[in-house]
């Protein structure tokens, strides 16, 4: 780990060329309610659609350069533990590195892609598609008491 240091040239004080740790790094960033699990694979959405026979999922597909995408994401952290908590697994996959991945979510679940978009998945099927700012958590809460009940 490297610590930042300053340096003071011409009177002004300016941070070392350094390194930045990461745990620095990921300390400057802000806290978030939800754990999101990234999705960056094939085999990982295999293992996500296995586990959503367990429990629920929802997959949010974000574009980081979007700022509608950005308040969407936004709203799902601020509403999630009031509304969702810990009954679902929430996962995050980054359309812009992973846009072929994205588009294989859309293509096995029979969903057409959007963005911002979120799916929830339950028993390998997509029971919720909501895209931009008609994200509704408490529609993904009623939606998986819906699905539980039924069973």
């Amino acid at each position: 780990m490297v610590t930042v240091g300053m340096t003071k040239t011409a009177g002004i004080f300016q941070p070392d060329h350094g390194q930045v740790s990461a745990s620095f790094a990921t300390s400057l960033l802000p806290s978030s309610p939800m754990n999101w699990n990234t999705l960056t694979s094939p085999d990982e959405l295999d293992a996500l659609l296995a586990e959503s026979a367990q429990h629920p999922i929802v997959v949010f597909k974000h574009s980081t350069t979007c700022s509608i995408s950005a308040t969407a994401k936004s709203r799902l952290e601020r509403q999630w533990d009031d509304i969702v908590g810990p009954a679902i697994k929430p996962y995050y996959l980054d359309l812009l590195r992973y846009r072929p991945l994205s588009n294989e979510v859309a293509k096995r679940l029979g969903v057409m892609h959007e963005s911002p978009q979120l799916l929830l998945i339950q028993n390998g099927v997509c029971t919720y598609d909501a895209s931009h700012l008609g994200i509704r958590l408490d529609t993904v809460r009623d939606k998986v008491k819906t699905e539980h009940s039924s069973r």
